[in-house]
């Protein structure tokens, strides 16, 4: 894979911060359905319309760079519906809260907080006009654990993400997809003798691939 230059650097990095942003508000949107909060954080998901609605304009020349921000994009989308849809349902009463607290917890413990609304739109709109971004290298959280435990809402997510990036049509079958993957996490665990393993689902070549990672 060919090495990126200074401006795709900056491109990525400002992408992995509103990631990061992203992952942070659906986090924090989590915690508002489980009571834990009572205010929606309706303010980041405002900072977050801005900064998709940016991206969505940026001409991204870089194959793997417009393959994260669609994928970004499309994530942000899925995540929008769900959040207006849950926030609906309680209003009228009818949401039931069936969420683990350590699903919950585990989400935070794997994500940082990542730089500020006003810093990652600042970074977007100065690469629309072309200026001059300071690069900045992420900062690597301690103990940080890559992938998704199987059942887990972030990963069903990743799977269908994956599956509107490659044109697939149809409604994906979480209960299958999370059986298989419950399978293969069983028999990891026999080989290797690990505590746990996690689960990253990719595009890769035109194709869909599983990415097994064993947590020791």
């Amino acid at each position: 894979m060919a090495r990126l230059n200074r401006d795709g650097r900056k491109l990525k990095n400002t992408l992995e911060g509103v990631e990061t942003f992203l992952n942070v508000t659906n986090t924090e949107f989590e915690m508002y359905f489980l009571g834990v909060v009572k205010k929606a954080p309706h303010d980041k998901e405002r900072e977050l319309k801005r900064m998709f609605r940016d991206i969505f304009e940026m001409k991204i020349s870089n194959t793997s760079l417009a393959f994260k921000a669609r994928t970004l994009i499309a994530r942000y989308n899925t995540l929008k519906m769900k959040w207006l849809r849950t926030c609906k349902q309680i209003e009228e009463g009818t949401y039931r809260r069936q969420r683990f607290m350590a699903d919950l917890n585990a989400k935070n413990r794997d994500q940082g907080q990542g730089p500020s609304a006003q810093t990652l739109r600042e970074e977007i709109k100065a690469l629309v006009r072309g200026d001059e971004v300071p690069e900045v290298q992420p900062v690597a959280r301690r103990n940080a654990r890559r992938g998704h435990e199987v059942g887990s809402d972030a990963l069903f997510e990743q799977y269908q993400d994956v599956r509107r990036s490659l044109g697939q049509q149809g409604g994906a079958d979480r209960k299958a997809m999370e059986a298989r993957l419950q399978q293969r996490a069983s028999e990891v665990k026999k080989k290797y003798g690990c505590k746990d393993v996690r689960f990253d689902i990719v595009e890769e070549n035109g194709r869909s691939r599983v990415k097994v990672i064993p947590v020791t």
